[in-house]
């Protein structure tokens, strides 16, 4: 069944009259990881927050299994998925496992006490999946920002592993702990659904098995991987020429070597 399912998605702001987002389709079925890219401006970032409900779309529809999002309780959509922003912060002195553990407030909501026991081991195991385990225990503020992100990545897994919408969230990493988080988030993807918009293009076509390209706010293509990464996709879209070259997996990715005019 499918998880999510978009239909004429759009967004704009009150009081304006462009839309930021226009009439968008889409669907994250079980086995979907999608890979959300354009470039600046194109609303990705929009899109993510409409399919995580933290912004309402002002025409079209978004269903959670097949149940339109106003018809589902808040609780019942934040068990199913999990949001990651491209800027998180914590404004009080919590250790990073605690944070993590605030992903688990969902479950608990309706339980008069907390399955504590349960709950750490979940949290545990999450930041053992993006390598942030050796600082459960330090202050969240005081990490690097690509530690800090690596966390609020656990939050999100802890929180739920149906539905995962991230924002750009390797843009902070080292090149090790990029391919790590893709390979959890590929993992997770096998069961449930993973939807990501990046400008790291190498490394995320490499586990996503769906693309959607963002140009202006409107569709510019959405499918399978290999049919939508084209030249003419980098040309148009990103106004950049290169070579191309096949990975073992027979994706093609682009490396730019020169800039085109606008």
């Amino acid at each position: 069944m499918t998880i999510i399912r978009a239909e004429n998605l759009s967004f704009q702001y009150p009081r304006s009259a462009h839309r930021v987002l226009d009439s968008l389709s889409i669907s994250l079925d079980p086995g979907h990881f999608l890979a959300i890219i354009g470039p600046n401006g194109a609303a990705k970032s929009t899109l993510l927050r409409l399919l995580s409900g933290v912004a309402k779309p002002s025409s079209g529809q978004l269903t959670l299994h097949e149940k339109p999002y106003e018809d589902c309780l808040p609780n019942d959509r934040a068990k199913a998925i999990a949001y990651v922003p491209q800027h998180a912060t914590v404004p009080f002195e919590f250790s990073a496992l605690e944070v993590v553990l605030m992903g688990r407030h969902p479950h608990n909501r309706s339980q008069r006490l907390w399955t504590r026991n349960q709950d750490e081991e979940l949290a545990m195991q999450a930041l053992t999946d993006v390598d942030a385990l050796p600082f459960a225990h330090r202050i969240f503020n005081q990490l690097s920002g690509g530690e800090r992100q690596r966390v609020i990545v656990a939050r999100a897994l802890c929180q739920s592993r149906q539905c995962l919408i991230l924002d750009e969230p390797t843009s902070a990493q080292d090149l090790h702990h990029r391919l790590l988080l893709l390979e959890t988030l590929g993992r997770i993807s096998k069961q449930g659904a993973v939807a990501l918009a990046t400008h790291d293009l190498t490394l995320a076509v490499q586990f996503a098995t769906h693309v959607l390209v963002l140009n202006h706010g409107k569709v510019h293509s959405y499918g399978p991987t290999k049919e939508v990464m084209t030249e003419e996709l980098f040309s148009k879209v990103f106004q950049v020429s290169g070579s191309f070259h096949s990975l073992p997996s027979g994706v093609r990715v682009l490396i730019p070597t020169q800039r085109e005019d606008s």
